[in-house]
């Protein structure tokens, strides 16, 4: 099942180069096809694929932030945006750039953290996380400042930040852990991650 963005007319999104990364203006006709999309894939998963991921949002919700990533994204790498909805969750890798398999986080707050889930079997000794199995990972983030949040506040366009990317290698060495209350989080701060525009030509490294 997949649902087709073009029905929603959106124009393409608007750059704006920072040093590190880049910002991604998303329109709201785009907005609205991926926001389907977030709540298709939440709406089709098995039950036993279903956790609670954050305090503050809903599991539905995240998927829908997940989607703005995922697209702002993918527009700066010159990709579409994967359309498929999964009944048990994907494979981890939310892009493909060339050789790389690449997933992307997102953080509503701005500058937020690039977190990755700990979960049951996971062996930081051989670099093993279950929830990173991608070949690096890049986060993008929101301008949302708690307590103030802005992500469902109305349904006009958004800014997203495609902040920066980090090899498996390279997280693995600069990441520390935290549990916020739902259980072992990894994750490394904007200031450590490489800039975005670095991660072209090593896609067919």
């Amino acid at each position: 099942m997949s649902i087709d963005l073009d029905l929603f007319r959106w124009t393409p999104p608007k750059f704006s180069e920072f040093p590190s990364s880049v910002g991604v203006i998303i329109t709201k006709g785009c907005r609205d096809g991926l926001s389907e999309i977030g709540k298709a894939r939440n709406s089709a998963k098995e039950p036993n694929w279903t956790r609670r991921m954050s305090k503050a949002f809903t599991d539905a919700q995240i998927n829908e932030l997940g989607m703005y990533g995922e697209y702002a994204a993918s527009s700066y790498l010159g990709l579409k945006v994967d359309q498929k909805i999964h009944r048990v969750g994907d494979s981890g890798h939310d892009l493909v750039f060339g050789r790389m398999k690449i997933a992307v986080k997102y953080n509503h707050r701005w500058r937020g953290y690039m977190i990755v889930e700990g979960r049951i079997g996971d062996d930081l000794k051989i670099g093993h996380i279950r929830d990173f199995n991608s070949d690096a990972i890049i986060l993008t983030h929101g301008i949302c400042a708690p307590p103030v949040c802005k992500c469902f506040k109305d349904d006009a366009a958004i800014f997203v930040v495609v902040a920066g990317w980090l090899t498996k290698e390279k997280f693995l060495k600069r990441m520390s852990s935290v549990n916020w209350g739902l259980g072992l989080r990894y994750y490394c701060r904007c200031d450590q991650l490489d800039p975005i525009h670095t991660v072209f030509g090593l896609e067919r490294a």
